[in-house]
């Protein structure tokens, strides 16, 4: 947020820009599958809400289980972060986004409250198909290990390219299907695309 408020950024760019680095650097408390909601107040006294929570599958099946992949909503995150740096920023999504990529491709510290979620969620993050995760191979490691996220980067900057619909259409979105699918989750393409 510092980095793109010096850079000409106004509060919006800056929200935005700590947003998306807090999934990167906090995967434990949000992420790029997660949601977005902000209010804008502008100079003039107007105010826009950007609503980024995403909404249920409509392949959802009740009653609902306690966690896994059939709980998961849509993501609202990208198309909130995408809205309000359109909506509301001064900068280009590269700009603002630009830090969260090269966190995510040149390595995050681990920090001491990520690594107590990776132990205390290991059974769940295994039985949910997160033994592959970077952040959970370096779990043994501890906090201060600096953990690279190369599938986060290749998604970061293809919504740096095409917007948020580079992540609700074409390979990141099937990509999201396919995992939903293997966890017994509903979520389609047609949910990612709406």
């Amino acid at each position: 947020a510092l980095r793109v408020g010096a850079a000409g950024g106004n509060a919006a760019d800056a929200a935005a820009a700590a947003a998306a680095a807090l999934t990167v650097i906090l995967p434990d408390a949000c992420g790029l599958g997660g949601d977005l909601l902000c209010i804008i107040r502008k100079a003039d006294g107007t105010t826009t809400a950007i609503n980024g929570v995403g909404k249920a599958p409509a392949g959802l099946q009740l009653p609902l289980p306690t966690d896994g992949a059939q709980v998961a909503a849509v993501p609202g995150f990208v198309r909130g972060v995408c809205d309000l740096i359109e909506e509301a920023g001064t900068l280009s999504r590269d700009e603002v986004l630009a830090p969260s990529l090269e966190l995510a491709r040149d390595g995050a510290p681990m920090t001491r409250e990520t690594e107590s979620a990776l132990l205390a969620y290991v059974e769940r993050l295994s039985r949910g198909g997160a033994d592959d995760s970077p952040w959970v191979k370096a779990r043994a490691k501890g906090a201060g290990t600096i953990v690279k996220l190369p599938a986060t980067a290749a998604t970061l900057q293809a919504i740096i390219d095409g917007g948020a619909d580079a992540f609700y259409h074409g390979p990141i979105a099937e990509a999201i299907v396919r995992a939903m699918a293997r966890e017994g989750g509903t979520m389609s393409l047609e949910d990612l695309a709406s």
